[in-house]
């Protein structure tokens, strides 16, 4: 406890969605480890794993376009790409997929079921229970989105009205500022607040995580990668 304490302590405020981000992974990570705080780094990693993995899946699209690929199928990221150590090694054994074994929706599908399953299994190694209920948390979103795309019914009451404001929104990246509205909610009603522990942490973690989400949206570029990624 005493190492959240220290940690916390020394992070800046974060502002409400929409600001500016204070303060990136990769120095939260570095103060991290200045503690020596190893649960407190394997929280950290999951948020840096997640950054890598949209940056993969971007220029993956980005390839599989310029070769005028399908979205059947994705493309392997095996040919002289080095995959970031900070991405699981379980993701990195389905990135190495060949295109040719797996649709693209088995693939993505495949894809993040792993990452959520790492999550859960840190947030229990690191007693975070934050961790583990937002990471079933978003998988179901992401699994009642899928659904209401294919059949246009939320068969989750949970998501029902966030889906709904999802659904009418004018333009893509209103929508997704509509889910991470969701997602920030989420958080702030599942942790207990000042209380220096490993879930007050992860609920900075995750908060940062909507921030720089939505600051990158709000970019002339973030919106072009929402156009890109959009179906992932």
């Amino acid at each position: 406890m005493l190492h959240y304490q220290f940690i916390l302590t020394f992070l800046p405020p974060l502002p409400e969605t929409g600001g500016i981000p204070p303060i990136t992974f990769r120095e939260i990570l570095d103060k991290v480890r200045a503690e020596e705080c190893q649960p407190a780094e394997q929280l950290v990693m999951c948020m840096l794993c997640e950054e890598e993995l949209f940056e993969i899946l971007r220029l993956r699209f980005k390839k599989s376009m310029s070769a005028g690929h399908s979205n059947s199928a994705p493309v392997s990221t095996t040919d002289n790409t080095e995959t970031p150590d900070c991405i699981f090694d379980s993701l990195k054994a389905i990135l190495a997929t060949d295109s040719s074994d797996v649709s693209e929706e088995e693939f993505y599908d495949s894809l993040w079921r792993t990452y959520f399953a790492e999550l859960v299994k840190i947030g229990k190694n690191c007693r975070s229970p934050l961790m583990n209920s937002f990471a079933d948390w978003e998988s179901n979103l992401r699994e009642s989105l899928a659904i209401a795309r294919k059949t246009g019914v939320v068969q989750d009451d949970e998501f029902k009205s966030v889906i709904s404001e999802w659904h009418n929104s004018p333009d893509p990246m209103t929508a997704e500022k509509a889910l991470d509205s969701a997602r920030w909610n989420f958080i702030q009603s599942n942790h207990e607040h000042y209380a220096f522990s490993a879930d007050e942490f992860t609920a900075y973690l995750l908060k940062l995580r909507s921030i720089n989400r939505y600051h990158r949206l709000d970019s002339k570029r973030g919106r072009e990668i929402l156009q890109e990624v959009a179906s992932l």
